[in-house]
């Protein structure tokens, strides 16, 4: 699976030297051919559509939760109420099985708001949790000694004895914890209590875990871990099921021995839910594998929202060759999900790069790097599908820790490739063999049967090389560097144009350094404090003209985020659509004329109330108004002021 790499020769402006692909990885000798010019980036987005699939309750509830893995009161109280046990006064998002084995992570959301419960609140989930609390006193104070710091129990409420009945699964426990030791390389180090209890009806939760301390939870790892066992449930009397639910729980015991509990039950859900679902699964490995299913079925889904269904994530890296046991450690203890993610594919980055994308086709027919080998038999692809005609375009740009793959057909004249960034990916052309996405860069194609020639009255040469196959699927990886791909369909009359013609000296007042085509690079947007500072804006797209003519495209910018983790805010500031102006540019002055914004859409997301307006958006500190710049000729960086709070802003764009 190594990555190749292509080199083009730009003899003038509008000219590239392309190297036709041939299916089977052969070359022929390289015509001049044209491509598009300046304005490819201005085609509209074909149409994709995918199978629709409605959302289980428990993915509802999910999807409420930030990035950092918090969320509202309400949510975990109906989180609660759907898994583990009834609360007086709160309804579950749907009747029905939640189809979730482990409780642990409504356990954790209700304990992250246990200074706010009620008393009746508080009463129902102590009843749930098989916990017992001294009579009298606030709700606040009966909380403290239930969650201890407010993440796990302490001192007079940890369980420091097997209940009355549980030998009957303690050999159970200390064979997984054997196997778990053996996985990640040590013994877990502390006891593990076991509890019996009665689940909630209609729930699939057959356990939970919590860790203990004899201190602080915030500051010091758990001392022991209690895990209760719903007994109850027909799972119970599946060793195979209890098994693996057992194993999920006790990785729980292992991660509260990593760092402090309250810092690792507040840990993002693909890290805190998707290792124990994928570790339990190695040590079980004949065990159901229901959230893998899950993971084939969403492939846009992106893994920093993922909860258990994250399972498959790990899985890839371990087919990849990653010691993903031994080097999970040091991801939980990151400081935040990009640090976390870089670390963990950082032995096989490129690897994993140009097949995650890959493997959701779930079609080992195409290849190798097409299928998921540790996936359930009966998991199923979802492969968005769209076609490509002229004047349209396809865009895959997935950003960190994304996946897009489609498949579109070819119903255009000419296509052309274009991939920027890491190049991530890669292209199984239909019955016609594969490509990496580095060797597809670049390249125009006939798909024109009967093959292209321009119209009369037109002065462009069209390219000659057929496509090898009308239609492909396309898959693209963001890892800890983003990947865009761009492919672009041309009727022959727009293609065979003359672009033969050198670029007109720049006009007046227009430095020469700024002209050409230029995307931006992640950047700061202020907050109210440096705490709410909101950062991404990466992948707009800037065209300046040597007439000083300058066009905006933000329909492929990464929206700004800020996250508020005082209240579990998350906030996605957006713009799309295009912008025109007039730029004159020189001696580090920047000034915009003839603005027009009218095709912007500007607008936010936030997890608390949703979407709503917000006029022009983040795109409009990207060089679209007044300010100062500097120009090295690969580096662009623009420098403006806030009108509302007067703080400057930067933005670094880079050369295409």
């Amino acid at each position: 699976m190594r990555r190749t790499t292509s080199s083009f020769a730009m003899p003038h402006a509008g000219l590239l030297l392309v190297l036709p692909l041939v299916a089977g990885g052969c070359t022929q000798s390289p015509p001049d051919q044209p491509v598009p010019d300046d304005g490819d980036t201005e085609l509209p987005l074909i149409e994709l559509s995918e199978n629709a699939r409605a959302l289980t309750p428990w993915e509802t509830l999910a999807a409420q939760a930030d990035t950092n893995g918090a969320v509202s009161k309400q949510v975990a109280l109906e989180a609660f109420a759907l898994t583990m046990g009834d609360i007086p006064g709160v309804e579950a998002p749907a009747d029905g099985d939640a189809a979730v084995a482990c409780g642990s992570q409504a356990v954790y959301w209700i304990s992250q708001h246990a200074d706010e419960l009620s008393a009746d609140e508080l009463a129902a989930v102590q009843a749930a949790l098989n916990t017992h609390t001294p009579p009298g006193g606030e709700s606040a104070r009966i909380a403290q000694g239930l969650f201890g710091d407010f993440s796990c129990t302490i001192e007079a409420e940890a369980v420091s004895a097997d209940d009355d009945g549980a030998e009957a699964y303690r050999t159970l426990v200390d064979q997984e914890l054997a196997k778990l030791a053996q996985a990640l390389g040590r013994p877990l180090g502390i006891p593990v209590y076991i509890t019996l209890g009665i689940g909630k009806s209609g729930s699939s939760v057959l356990a939970w875990a919590s860790p203990q301390a004899a201190n602080s939870c915030s500051t010091e790892p758990a001392t022991s871990c209690r895990v209760e066992i719903f007994v109850n449930r027909e799972q119970v009397n599946d060793e195979t099921e209890l098994r693996r639910v057992l194993a999920h729980e006790l990785t729980h015991c292992y991660q509260s021995t990593m760092i402090p509990p309250v810092k690792a039950l507040r840990k993002p859900h693909w890290l805190l839910e998707g290792f124990p679902e994928y570790l339990a699964g190695v040590v079980n490995p004949t065990a159901a594998r229901d959230w893998f299913t899950l993971y084939t079925s969403s492939p846009l889904r992106n893994l920093y929202t993922r909860t258990y269904d994250a399972v498959g994530f790990y899985f890839h890296l371990r087919t990849l060759g990653v010691d993903v046991d031994h080097r999970y450690p040091a991801a939980f203890e990151a400081t935040d999900n990009s640090a976390a993610f870089a670390h963990l594919i950082a032995p096989m980055e490129m690897d994993f790069g140009d097949t995650w994308a890959s493997s959701f086709a779930l079609d080992p027919l195409l290849g190798e790097a097409w299928t998921m080998v540790e996936a359930p038999l009966d998991a199923l692809p979802n492969v968005p599908m769209g076609t490509l005609v002229d004047g349209k375009r396809f865009l895959a740009n997935p950003g960190e820790a994304g996946v897009r793959i489609a498949h579109v057909d070819f119903d255009a004249d000419v296509v052309g490739f274009k991939a920027t960034g890491q190049m991530s990916g890669r292209i199984a052309w239909d019955n016609a063999g594969e490509v990496l996405l580095p060797d597809v860069s670049g390249l125009v194609f006939c798909a024109k049967a009967g093959g292209c020639t321009c119209p009369p009255g037109t002065t462009g040469s069209p390219p000659q090389t057929p496509i090898p196959a009308n239609g492909a699927v396309v898959a693209v990886a963001g890892t800890s560097t983003p990947t865009t791909l761009e492919i672009g369909g041309y009727s022959l009359d727009d293609y065979c144009r003359d672009d033969s013609s050198p670029e007109p000296p720049p006009a007046e007042g227009v430095d020469p350094c700024i002209v050409g085509t230029w995307v931006s690079d992640p950047w700061i947007l202020p907050g109210p404090i440096p705490a709410l500072d909101g950062t991404g804006g990466n992948n707009a797209t800037l065209v300046v003209h040597a007439s000083g003519q300058a066009d905006w495209d933000f329909n492929g910018m990464q929206p700004i985020t800020a996250v508020d983790s005082q209240i579990g805010v998350v906030t996605e500031q957006y713009t799309r659509g295009t912008a025109t102006g007039h730029v004159a540019a020189s001696d580090g002055h920047w000034e915009v004329n003839d603005r027009d914004i009218t095709q912007l859409d500007g607008f936010a997301i936030d997890n608390i109330i949703g979407e709503f307006p917000l006029a022009g958006g983040p795109g409009l500190f990207v060089a679209l108004g007044d300010g100062g710049y500097t120009c090295s000729g690969s580096l662009l960086s623009y420098t403006t002021s806030d009108p509302v709070t007067d703080d400057t802003i930067s933005v670094t764009l880079h050369k295409q």
